[in-house]
């Protein structure tokens, strides 16, 4: 028959943030957890001390400690709690190798069979409500047929630790209220307003006219309780470990340690093509014997898992450590993997297209040798002023935190875009750019180069406001045969500096375009940027 034990921890948030408190005077005290809402903060969690001072979880801070002065207060962490199921869960495994975390504060065991290990399911209970004690958390523990039955004794029952014997789950569950079957606060509230006070009273009603009434998740906890659905736990399963070591006698000849890595590479690349991954971010950790280890992290422009380049990479991250002392041995660790798409290749050919594996692997050793932030790409950022609408990021930063966008392949790095009023209301000039167009660049594309700082330039127009006919820059002079604009584009009032421009996209007689503006404050003209 299935057994299966649940661990209730109930104050797993306080006596979390009790444990990780830094004055241990604090620890004696009363302890709440808040969060904020608006400027006030609400109560969460209260710690037993504080609950029997009449504090609980709702009230304001301001009600809390009107009734309990010596209250400490705490913004609640849910990530930490969550992390510290996630480590208790790893804990449980000494009582069953299937354990699942039920947030917020359960873990689930299937110790079917596992009794003989410790001489009956009661010394299981009680030595993991026993072993949470040593580690400051309470705990309950029970352990029934199913998943429904031993989380209902664990969260409502009078014992800490309690075993229903096989096969009679059933009695010692009807006594308990309808909220142990795991059900939510609203189903929870109609049942009392029918007078259904426990799960005995819930289980003389008939089953047939339950749905119609509370809906069918009442009836399917029911039956999980009564083991009459299926409930299984879930473990899920550890991440892989994707590294290779070698331990050898003390050495502080490079030879020695490069002969090494040439085994650690090559059992770790077949560790990579096993696992279908490739490696994102590598880590080279050299042990000593009276010392402590060395430990270098190179990133990856993009995944790898060509042995001659992590070879190489590694190799010139490893003549840079100093062997003073004596090397004991050498570890190559893939840190952060991805999954492994291998390009298709083509029936011809082509000399004109690009490599891109062969450009990550020169990116990978500018960045070794240079530093990561002497490698650098151009990123679009969302603002009007045309200068402010890219930053350099790292490359091999950028390539570990985001895959490749559409946007990336399809957009050159010097050609930043810019929200501009035009787009937000139509004006009467918007019917002059579709006549006058030029055909060879659509409507709001900026130029493939954009100068640092404006030009400034001189032109002619017929008219004050309208587009212009004739410019010079420096000692060129340019006849303007087509003039696609105004695009006005404005900074924010929040900026230090106030900005109003025209935009003009030219064409001059020669064939060449450009990007001009007028600055309306100041009405002088300069040259942006050009097309070609």
């Amino acid at each position: 028959m299935p057994r299966f034990c649940c661990i209730c921890l109930p104050d797993l948030a306080t006596d979390r943030a009790v444990a990780e408190a830094p004055d241990r005077a604090q620890r004696g005290a009363p302890l709440v957890l808040t969060r904020a809402a608006g400027s006030a903060l609400f109560v969460t969690h209260a710690c037993p001390r504080a609950r029997a001072a009449r504090v609980r979880p709702g009230l304001s801070l301001a009600e809390a400690r009107a009734i309990c002065p010596d209250l400490v207060a705490r913004p609640h962490d849910a990530a930490r709690d969550a992390m510290t199921l996630e480590h208790l869960a790893l804990w449980a495994q000494r009582f069953s190798p299937a354990v699942e975390s039920a947030p917020p504060d359960s873990l689930l065991l299937d110790v079917s069979g596992c009794a003989r290990l410790f001489r009956g399911e009661n010394n299981i209970v009680r030595q993991a409500v026993a072993d949470l004690a040593a580690q400051r958390f309470a705990a309950r523990a029970a352990i029934a047929d199913s998943v429904g039955a031993a989380w209902a004794l664990a969260h409502a029952g009078d014992r800490s630790a309690f075993v229903a014997p096989p096969g009679q789950s059933v009695p010692h569950l009807v006594g308990l209220p309808p909220a142990a079957l795991r059900l939510d606060a609203p189903t929870v509230q109609r049942l009392d307003a029918l007078g259904i006070r426990t799960i005995g009273d819930l289980l003389m009603l008939p089953t047939a006219t339950l749905p119609a009434r509370f809906g069918d998740a009442l009836v399917l906890r029911i039956r999980q309780a009564l083991g009459e659905a299926p409930e299984p736990v879930y473990t899920p399963q550890p991440a892989a470990v994707f590294a290779a070591r070698m331990a050898f006698g003390p050495s502080d000849q490079c030879d020695v340690l490069h002969a090494a890595l040439d085994r650690v590479v090559a059992a770790l690349h077949q560790r990579l093509v096993a696992g279908g991954v490739a490696a994102r971010r590598l880590m080279l950790v050299v042990t000593f014997e009276k010392r402590p280890p060395v430990a270098q992290g190179i990133d990856l422009a993009r995944p790898s898992r060509d042995a001659s380049h992590l070879r190489r990479l590694l190799a010139d991250r490893l003549d840079t450590i100093d062997l003073s002392v004596a090397a004991a041995g050498l570890m190559v660790h893939a840190a952060e993997t991805a999954v492994w798409r291998a390009a298709q290749g083509d029936l011809f050919d082509d000399p004109d297209r690009p490599d891109d594996e062969a450009l990550a692997e020169l990116i990978d050793r500018l960045a070794l040798h240079l530093g990561g932030g002497a490698v650098v790409r151009a990123e679009l950022v969302d603002d009007h002023q045309p200068e402010r609408a890219f930053r350099y990021v790292p490359v091999i930063r950028g390539a570990a935190s985001e895959r490749p966008s559409d946007r990336e392949k399809t957009l050159p790095p010097t050609m930043p875009t810019a929200r501009n009023s035009s787009a937000r209301r139509p004006r009467a000039a918007d019917a002059w750019d579709r006549r006058h167009d030029p055909p060879r660049t659509p409507p709001g594309r900026r130029p493939l180069i954009l100068l640092a700082r404006p030009r400034s330039i001189r032109v002619l127009a017929l008219v004050p406001d309208g587009p212009p006919t004739w410019f010079r820059d420096r000692d060129r002079e340019y006849a303007i045969a087509q003039a696609a604009g105004p695009e006005r584009l404005e900074t924010g009032w929040w900026r230090q500096q106030d900005i109003r421009r025209d935009y003009f996209r030219v064409t001059t007689t020669g064939g060449q375009q450009f990007w001009i503006y007028r600055d309306l404050d100041r009405g002088d003209w300069f040259l942006h940027g050009s097309y070609e």
